[in-house]
This record gives C-alpha cells, structure tokens and sequence, in this order.
C-alpha cells in the first residue's frame, strides 16, 4: 500500500516537472519564432528600401546621364554649332520645362522644414513640394518615336510653317507638344506643334508650327531659320532627313502619397517626377510617383570651377552655390552648364513602423526631428553628364 502511494506521488511529481519542462520549451519555441519573425521583418524591410533606391536611382540616373543631349553631340569630339538648339518658344526662360539653355539645374531646400512655398522652386508643383531638394532634367527624347523629315529632296526649307514627315507620326506626338528638330548640321531648334496632321509638300503627313496662340506656350514666330532666333530670321535651308524629337523634361522632387501609414493619419512621402506632357492642345506638367518611403533627397553637383575650363570637377556644392560666385560665367545659364556630374542622396523609411527594438530618433537634413521604430537608411549615388565629361 504505501509502495502504491510512492508510486503514484512520484509519478505525481514527475508529471509536475515534465508540465514544467513542456512549459519552457513552448516558451522558448514562442521566444524564438517571435525573433524569427522580427528579424525577418527587418530583412524584408531593409531589402524593400534597397530595391526602391536602386529602382530610383536607374530612373533618375539615366535622365541626367543624359541631360542637355540633344541628339547629336559626341564626348571628345568638336561641339557643333547647332549644339545647343535654338528656342523658339515664347518666353522659353519663364518656365523650368521650357528653359534649353539650361537643360540642368536644381533648387536647394531652406532649412525651413518645408520644401513648399522656398524661392525657386517651380510654381507647378512647389505647392506640394515636401521636404528636401529639386533636380531637373531636359532633353530630346530618344527613349521614344521619332519622325524624319521628307522624303524627297528639298521638301522641307526651314522658313515653311510646317515640317512633312515620311512616316506615320506616333501616339507620344500631340497637338500643342513641344518637339526638337535637328540635321546635326545646320539646325537644332526647339517649337511647339500647333498642329499635328494633314497632308503638305507631297507628304501624307505633317507637323505645323505656326505662331500665336493657341497653344501655349506657342511659338513666337512660324519659321525655323537656321542661325535665326526670335529676335532675328536666319537664313533658309533645307533639312531634309532631319529628325524630330519630342522635348523631355523631368522635374525630381519629394512628396506625400495619397496613401496613408498602417494605423495614422500621416501620408506616406515619396519621389515624384513631374513631367512634360499636354493637354487640350497646350503643354503643361503632371506629378509622377516613382517610389514611396523616401523621406529626404539632398543633391549635390560636381562643378569645374576652373577659370579656364577642364573637364575636371573640382567641388560638388549645393545648387545655391552653384550659382553663386565661386562659380565662373556671367550668368546663371553659364555657371549650370560648368556642372559635369550629379550626387543624390535618398533617405528611405520603412512603411511599417515597431521594427526597430527601441525608438530611434532621427533629424532631417533640414533640422526636423522624427522619433520612432521605423528603420530607416541612406542611399547614394553620383552620375556623370555624358555630353560634359
């Protein structure tokens, strides 16, 4: 009888410290799979903002690779004289996506904690510019259809009002799109298309640039001289075979999504690229979202401050700088066009907030404070203009 009794007390006991055992490595089962999943968490995070930054970077990079190129240029060769094209637009210098003579150029942000309303930055979206500086971009666009001028020989004289073109004219041209037109060797101009159709010169197809409006910005006179401007004609010539590029222009900047973080009532920010496009026949901008999660953009240039110019960057300054007077030029046009390479440094959060162990607090670039679980991390990369170097 008592055997029974010890019996069925230490089986008593030893469910007791099996129930006990069973406990602890449930808990530490728990225990783990919670850090499993944490760090998984940050990993997936993590990779999400380095695939954003490479994402942004392969857009952003190849427009300013490609800054200011308007089709013909070759690095170490001889700048043609119709390098730099002449505009033919209405007060080309009173619009950022209108402004060829300085097809790279960028906007600092004051240390205001607030990118909306700062001098300088462009009125079609500083509005809903958030924190953080502004880089934009203008060039042919070569990534698209073209047209070439013909077909016969001496079908188009460049004091017509209108262009005939041998082929079919695609979707990316519009009434009222701003265009590029240039022989690599007489010409390169810049004008809005009044018009897009219609038959002219023995060709089916045409693209008419008269001047007045509508559209707008419009062009402030009809013919395309070669040599001329809007202040003086130039001379006739044919261009025949020429080619008609549309005008691309791309404005990067930060701004909030219409979407909103899990459980707030904060609006994500992004990268945004606002853009050239048309509508109603007239030419305007629209706001692009590239990548969210970016909370910060600083832009830096790499500048040849030589007197006599090199080829060599020397410093890379901030955009108030590089207007300023330690860069040579007589003028804005000139000191941009001393710029041969871009740095962009994006900041990237993560969405989803509490994956950090503790709160983190972080200061922008502009002074404003941010404290919480969201990781975050910084990302940069410098890009050569390849009609400078």
């Amino acid at each position: 009888m008592s055997m029974r009794k010890f019996n069925l007390g230490f089986s008593i006991i030893e469910l007791m410290i099996g129930l006990s055992i069973g406990l602890v490595l449930v808990a530490a089962m728990v225990a783990l799979y919670s850090t499993q999943a944490a760090s998984y968490r940050q990993i997936e995070a993590l990779a999400r903002m380095q695939e954003s930054a490479r994402y942004a970077f392969e857009i952003m990079g190849y427009d300013i690779r490609m800054a200011g190129n308007w089709t013909c240029y070759v690095p170490g060769q001889a700048v043609p004289a119709n390098y730099s094209p002449t505009n033919y637009l209405n007060n080309p210098a009173n619009n950022w996506w209108t402004h060829t003579a300085r097809p790279l150029f960028g906007v600092a942000e004051t240390a205001d904690g607030n990118a909306a309303g700062d001098a300088g930055f462009p009125a079609d979206f500083s509005a809903n510019a958030l924190r953080g500086d502004t880089v934009m971009v203008l060039r042919a666009s070569q990534d698209s259809q073209h047209v070439e001028v013909g077909p016969a020989a001496n079908s188009y004289i460049l004091d017509a009002n209108a262009i005939p073109v041998n082929q079919v004219i695609g979707s990316n041209f519009a009434d009222g799109s701003l265009l590029v037109l240039t022989d690599c060797r007489f010409q390169s101009a810049v004008f809005q298309a009044s018009d897009i159709g219609g038959a002219i010169g023995g060709s089916d197809y045409s693209i008419q640039h008269g001047s007045g409006a509508p559209p707008t910005p419009g062009n402030c006179q009809s013919h395309l001289n070669a040599g001329g401007s809007c202040a003086a004609v130039g001379t006739t010539q044919d261009v025949t075979g020429a080619r008609v590029y549309p005008l691309l222009a791309h404005a990067y900047y930060l701004r909030n999504s219409p979407r909103r973080y899990a459980n707030s009532n904060l609006n994500i920010p992004s990268l945004y690229r606002q853009a050239l496009t048309t509508s109603g026949g007239n030419a305007n901008t629209t706001a692009e979202e590239l990548v969210d999660g970016v909370i910060d953009m600083q832009v830096r240039y790499g500048v040849d401050t030589s007197v006599n110019p090199d080829r060599q960057i020397d410093s890379y300054l901030p955009a108030s700088q590089v207007v300023g007077p330690g860069v040579p030029g007589a003028n804005e046009e000139e000191r941009w066009r001393r710029v041969l390479a871009v740095r962009v440094t994006l900041t990237l959060e993560s969405t989803e907030n509490n994956l950090a162990t503790a709160n983190q607090l972080y200061t922008y670039f502009n002074g404003a404070n941010v404290n919480d679980r969201r990781l975050r991390r910084q990302y940069t990369a410098t890009f050569g203009i390849r009609g400078r170097l």
